[in-house]
């Protein structure tokens, strides 16, 4: 299942007979009804190739599911921050075998986020991190010289 906005190329591809019944595109849907959505899916799935260093507040939303996480583009900081939250697994998003074993293996549940190394990532402990870094930057600011 897919929700949210959709390019004319992916409704292209989705109206294929050949990827009938494979995906189910719920659209845009109300921000309580898709992270329920989120944390019912057996798994979740970050589009992070050519986004290297880019993390979205989608992948945290995705963490705070608590659901495991299919990252496509393994150098990406999507990647980085799901592998060391031991939340799911990243695979080369131009590399189908490669796709299919990390979906083989979420789907034999050999990932199951959960613990402190998610915490890390919740939204109370970003915003814990980012008051700390502003404390500092205005300590350094004002510091008497």
């Amino acid at each position: 299942v897919m929700a949210g906005g959709i390019s004319a190329e992916e409704e292209r591809l989705l109206a294929d007979p050949r990827h009938a019944g494979m995906v189910e595109h719920a659209g845009a849907l109300p921000r309580p009804a898709a992270l329920a959505l989120q944390r019912s899916a057996g798994a979740l799935v970050v589009l992070a190739a050519g986004a290297r260093s880019i993390a979205t507040g989608k992948l945290f939303e995705y963490l705070a599911a608590r659901r495991p996480v299919l990252v496509l583009g393994e150098d990406s900081e999507a990647a980085r921050i799901v592998e060391s939250a031991g939340a799911g697994i990243a695979a080369p998003a131009d590399d189908p075998g490669a796709i299919a074993a990390a979906i083989d293996r979420l789907a034999a549940g050999e990932v199951v986020p959960s613990g402190e190394n998610l915490e890390r990532y919740g939204w109370p402990a970003l915003a814990e991190r980012y008051a700390e870094v502003l404390a500092r930057a205005v300590a350094r600011r004002y510091q008497v010289r």
